[in-house]
């Protein structure tokens, strides 16, 4: 049951109750950043 409540966390939010939710917004930002730094290089 454990993984399966793992597994379905990871694809919808990656961030589950136990982490903040600075992490959650930084995981949510990362495209975004990879985004502005391939504008940055053009």
């Amino acid at each position: 049951m454990s993984r399966i409540c793992k597994r379905r966390w990871a694809p919808k939010t990656a961030a589950p109750k136990r982490q903040p939710r600075r992490v959650a917004e930084n995981r949510q930002r990362h495209p975004l950043q990879e985004l502005l730094e391939q504008m940055k290089e053009r």
